[in-house]
């Protein structure tokens, strides 16, 4: 509970880099080994060599390019593929030579909106944009290849507002072959209407299974979403509501959680959720507290609440591991995924590590646990 004693074990630190630029919308990545950080306002994409201590190449000084969000890259091999999330993909081979730039039609560019939810997923042999009004899936190969041909196309049609239709968010199943994305409908005019639906789509082959209204709501505001899906379950999280819900694969409710805030919490601006070992864990950017959700029943599992001297945002998503979940809120904790007790925390603060940047990455060989904020450091894990 709040307030609990701070004289808990600690971390053990294995290495750190400090000085580390992040950009606080974007999460760092892993790709052959090497740590990518996204430069602050997204002005380069910048390669760390973990054992060397160092940068060991750096790309850009182009705003808004590249995003390189741990949503919008895919590693194919010893190829990166990474979408800006706005008008253009971009191959880069072997030791990160530019091999393509791919620019896509007008009507897909987006106006970099850019909360960290756009972006790009991989199903099978396809990667899937998010694009301005809908969904677009290209063959891996044939990005690898510079062709920009896509598989199928799903345009949102004009809905029941008039005035503005953007996608707002993605998330797939190669288990189930099938594509999730949101559209926020919001219309300035007499009807002043803003509403969210999902649409769910055979990944194969593009085929529409079904449409969902999530939210509605008088004014007209962009509302926002954030999915994931395991196993037989896809999990949202609304932006204006902070509700959570839960549906099956045709579509139907499940359960549903009206307000998945901590107790005082209401910061929706931007909000994240994954799923993962049967519990589901939102992340309503700002909150100072960590909930988990049964996947299955939507009861309450656990709430974590930090030291009351560590009382920070939670902005990033947590990282479970070996039924561990490792949260960011300036101090890493790492947290027993059955009861939500904590088992260890870092011994310093690492300033930013609020924010979405902070999100935990599991560093590839080693298993250490790797936090961004202003420095990068990595922990050894508690099992």
């Amino acid at each position: 509970m709040t307030g609990q004693p701070i004289n808990i074990p600690s971390l053990t630190t294995a290495w750190e880099l400090p000085g580390v630029i992040q950009d606080p919308l974007a999460p760092a990545f892993f790709h052959n080994n090497r740590l990518f950080t996204v430069g602050y306002n997204e002005t380069n994409l910048n390669a760390i060599d973990v054992a060397a201590r160092k940068v060991t190449w750096s790309y850009g000084d182009i705003p808004n390019v590249p995003v390189g969000s741990g949503a919008s890259v895919i590693s194919a091999g010893q190829s990166l593929i990474e979408y800006n999330e706005g008008d253009r993909i971009r191959v880069w081979g072997p030791d990160m030579t530019l091999q393509h730039t791919l620019t896509l039609p007008a009507a897909y560019h987006k106006k970099g909106i850019r909360w960290g939810l756009e972006g790009m997923r991989q199903v099978g042999d396809l990667a899937v944009l998010l694009v301005k009004e809908g969904v677009v899936a290209y063959r891996i190969p044939d990005l690898l290849a510079g062709r920009l041909d896509p598989v199928w196309d799903h345009q949102y049609p004009q809905g029941e507002t008039t005035n503005q239709h953007l996608a707002i968010g993605v998330a797939v199943s190669a288990e189930h072959d099938l594509v999730v994305y949101g559209i926020s409908d919001y219309d300035d005019g007499p009807k002043r209407l803003s509403r969210i639906t999902l649409h769910a789509v055979t990944a194969s082959t593009g085929t529409r299974q079904w449409e969902k209204e999530m939210d509605r709501m008088d004014g007209a505001l962009l509302l926002w979403t954030a999915l994931d899906i395991e196993k037989d379950t896809i999990v949202a999280l609304e932006t204006a509501s902070a509700e959570l819900s839960a549906l099956n694969l045709d579509g139907t409710e499940r359960w549903k959680v009206p307000r998945a805030l901590c107790p005082n919490g209401g910061t929706t601006l931007m909000v994240d959720v994954s799923a993962e070992d049967g519990q589901v864990y939102p992340t309503p950017n700002g909150d100072a507290c960590q909930n988990a959700y049964d996947l299955q029943t939507g009861a309450l599992k656990w709430t974590f609440y930090p030291p009351k001297e560590n009382a920070f945002s939670f902005g990033g998503r947590p990282l479970i591991v070996r039924g561990v979940a490792y949260l960011s809120n300036g101090y890493l904790f790492a947290v027993d995924t059955r009861d939500g007790k904590v088992l260890a925390r870092s011994a310093r603060s690492n300033p930013r590590a609020t924010r979405r940047s902070s999100t935990p990455l599991l560093e590839p060989g080693t298993g250490n646990i790797v936090q961004l904020g202003e420095d990068a450091v990595a922990y050894r894990p508690v099992r």
